[in-house]
C-alpha cells in the first residue's frame, strides 16, 4: 500500500512539474527545425528542440522567414537569427530584410540613408551599396 502511495505521489509531483512548465509562456508555437517561438508578457524567444531558450524573452517580435531562419524585432529594427547555428547572423540594425532572388543565395537587409547590405547564409557580408528607393530609408 505505500509503494501506491509513493508511486502516485510521483506522478502527481511529475504531471505538475510538466503542467508548471507549459503554463510557462503565455503562447508557444511550433516554427521549424523542432523549434519553439515563446511569448511571455509580451517578449518573443525561442526554445530548441529540448527545450532550452535559444534566443532570449527580449524581442519585439518574431517572424518565421526561411529555411531555418527567423526574422528577430527589437527597438523597430529587425535582424536575422538562425535556428540552427543558434545565433543572429544578421544584426538588429535594418528596417526590412528579405531573401536574395534569381538563384542567389542569402538575404538582403535595408539600413540607414538608403544603404543596403547582402548577406550570405553564415552571416557574412557579400556586398553593400546604396539605394535610391526612398521606402527602405529606416
Amino acid at each position: 500500500m505505500k509503494n501506491i502511495l509513493v508511486i502516485t505521489g510521483l506522478l502527481i509531483c511529475f504531471l505538475a512539474s510538466g503542467q508548471n512548465a507549459k503554463e510557462e509562456y503565455n503562447y508557444s508555437k511550433r516554427i521549424s527545425m523542432g523549434c519553439k517561438m515563446v511569448v511571455k508578457d509580451n517578449a518573443f524567444g525561442i526554445l530548441d528542440k529540448e527545450g532550452e531558450l535559444i534566443l532570449p524573452l527580449e524581442y519585439e517580435d518574431i517572424d518565421f522567414f526561411s529555411n531555418g531562419y527567423v526574422i528577430v524585432r527589437k527597438n523597430k529594427k529587425n535582424g536575422l537569427f538562425s535556428l540552427s547555428d543558434k545565433k543572429i547572423i544578421i544584426p538588429i540594425e535594418y528596417g526590412d530584410i528579405e531573401k536574395l532572388k534569381k538563384g542567389k543565395k542569402g538575404f538582403r537587409a535595408y539600413g540607414r540613408n538608403y544603404q543596403v547590405k547582402e548577406f550570405s547564409f553564415e552571416g557574412k557580408i557579400l556586398k553593400e551599396y546604396f539605394s535610391k528607393c526612398k521606402y527602405h530609408n529606416t
